[in-house]
C-alpha cells in the first residue's frame, strides 16, 4: 500500500545520468530512488528555504544575519578540543535567545525541517 503523500510516476533519465545515480547510491549505501530523493532535497533547498521564509514574512539577509549569529556562538575549537556536554547548547541557547520570536520560529522550524529530511 502506498503513502497517500507520496506521488509515484516513472521518469526517464539519461544513460549517463542513470549509471552517475546508481553508483552514488551504492556508495552511500541508499536505493535508487532514496538517492534520487536526497539528491532533489539538496539541489531544491534553497527555494524550500526561500518560500519558507517569505511565509514567515523574515528576509534572506535577516535569516543569514541570525544563521552567521548562531555559527559564532560555536568556537573553531568544536573540531580539535573535547568539550563539556552543555557548553554547545549554553551557546546555542545564548545565540537564539538574542533573535525575536519571528527569526527563532523560522530558524528552529527549519532546523527541525533539516534534520527530518
Amino acid at each position: 500500500m502506498e503513502k497517500k503523500d507520496t506521488y509515484r510516476s516513472q521518469f526517464r533519465l539519461p544513460q549517463e545520468l542513470y549509471v552517475l545515480l546508481k553508483e552514488s547510491a551504492e556508495k552511500n549505501r541508499r536505493n535508487l530512488n532514496a538517492e534520487l530523493i536526497f539528491r532533489l532535497n539538496v539541489a531544491l533547498s534553497d527555494e524550500r528555504l526561500d518560500r519558507y521564509l517569505a511565509q514567515q514574512k523574515v528576509t534572506r539577509e535577516e535569516f543569514e544575519a541570525n544563521a552567521k549569529a548562531v555559527e559564532r556562538a560555536f568556537p573553531a575549537q568544536l573540531d580539535s578540543e573535547p568539550l563539556p556536554d552543555n557548553y554547545i547548547k549554553d551557546d546555542l541557547d545564548e545565540a537564539i535567545s538574542r533573535l525575536n520570536s519571528v527569526q527563532r520560529r523560522a530558524l528552529l522550524k527549519f532546523i527541525c525541517s533539516m534534520i527530518s529530511d
